[in-house]
């Protein structure tokens, strides 16, 4: 039995140390960029072996980018990493014993500099030059200084005077370490207005075209639409009349409409005429012209709002007798939120009726009113009081223009 026992430990003992690692396995490691990559520039990654005498392949995996060259060797060189990603770089060495590691990676997180660069722009100027501030042709020369590896693309109209003039007041302001030949002028459309300014790093395409240019030349010269509608307000029943001021050399057809109220003449014509509509209190009329034959790229509708307000009949919007403090708190709250929607200045109107015995005044009403909007919050210069006379005790609140309180008023 202690023979076998001696046997077994033996052999136990030699599968322990076959399952641990051959201590002649090479030490495998990767390295990635040594600093800054400037943009443009590939992003290496090398795979070191030692110690080794074997013949080794490489395998290369990335979780980002792409491998432009190296796959199958210790060196590979990466591409097209997008801004502020994580780059990993794995790679499996083939031809080690087969109880050696075989994979080592190295990870690399600040990849800002390493995305492809693209070209800026700078500033777009309408002629003429003479309107364009030194602020803005220092802050591109200031560009143009502090990045000494890029290029200036201009793009200008075919126009010797105004290159002149650019290159003149460039000129004025170009620190020493500038070398003018860096700059480049495009020239495009003599009858165009604009001037637009590039800066392009290394590594980066050059613009092929003025964006702002070919918006500008499919954008014809447009009209300015305005209306004049009637001066103040128009009582219902009276005739609203709305003129759009003709542009110059316009020809086409004018489309009206309005969102209360009908046309009563002047359909397709500069000027219409509106009736007022019946309203019970106030309202907003709109009218809207459309230019039909303007070039399709211009804005051909404008619209005006006049008031409509049925005259000398103000709107009751309470009307109540004797109430509780409570009661009568949320009768006013809602009358001044009603108020509040109205777009002129408008006022509460209250009308108080006292009883002929004289136990409660108008003066005492009116204290108490004060009081309950203060209470609330409520604005008390938006109330009107008028005396109403004797009677049963009674409180009517209209809503109206504050300029037409006086005609409606009893003294």
């Amino acid at each position: 039995m202690k023979i076998a026992s001696v046997v077994l430990s033996f052999l136990f003992a030699a599968l322990t140390v076959s399952a641990q690692v051959n201590p002649q396995c090479p030490n495998i490691s990767v390295t990635g960029p040594a600093g800054l990559i400037q943009p443009g520039e590939l992003i290496p990654f090398t795979v070191t072996v030692k110690p080794t005498e074997s013949t080794l392949t490489y395998k290369w995996t990335v979780n980002v980018g792409k491998i432009i060259e190296g796959q199958g060797t210790p060196t590979i060189k990466i591409i097209d990493v997008p801004v502020a990603s994580t780059l990993t770089a794995a790679v499996e060495v083939g031809g080690l014993p087969s109880e050696c590691p075989k994979t080592a990676s190295e990870t690399v997180s600040d990849l800002n500099g390493f995305s492809k660069p693209k070209a800026e722009k700078l500033d777009i100027f309408t002629l003429p030059l003479s309107s364009v501030s030194n602020k803005r042709f220092q802050s591109i020369t200031d560009a143009i200084n502090s990045n000494p590896t890029s290029q200036s693309f201009i793009f200008i109209p075919a126009n010797h005077k105004v290159r002149d003039e650019l290159v003149s007041r460039l000129y004025k302001m170009i620190h020493e370490n500038l070398d003018f030949p860096r700059i480049t002028f495009i020239e495009t459309e003599a009858g165009s207005k604009i001037i637009e300014v590039w800066l392009v790093p290394p590594g980066a395409t050059p613009p092929s075209k003025c964006e702002a240019c070919e918006k500008v030349a499919i954008k014809p010269d447009c009209p300015t639409i305005s209306i004049v509608g009637p001066a103040g307000l128009t009582f219902v029943g009276n005739k609203m009349t709305f003129t759009v001021d003709k542009p110059e050399d316009f020809k086409g057809r004018y489309k009206w409409t309005v969102d209360y109220g009908n046309i009563e003449n002047g359909q397709g014509s500069p000027s219409i005429e509106v009736r007022a509509p019946e309203v019970r209190h106030y309202i907003n009329v709109t009218a809207t012209v459309e230019l039909l034959g303007l070039p399709e790229n211009c804005i051909n509708k404008a619209s005006i709002t006049a008031g409509v307000y049925r005259e000398s009949v103000p709107y009751a919007i309470a009307e109540y007798g004797r109430e509780s403090k409570i009661d009568e708190k949320a009768r006013l709250n809602y009358v001044f939120e009603q108020l509040r929607k109205e777009k002129q200045d408008f006022v509460a109107l209250i009308k108080i009726v006292v009883p002929a015995s004289g136990k409660v005044t108008f003066e005492e009403r009116v204290r108490t009113i004060k009081a309950l909007l203060t209470s609330l919050r409520l604005d008390t210069k938006k109330a009107v009081f008028v005396n109403d006379g004797t009677g049963e005790l009674s409180t009517t609140i209209y809503l109206m223009p504050k300029s037409d309180v006086p005609a409606v008023s009893k003294p």
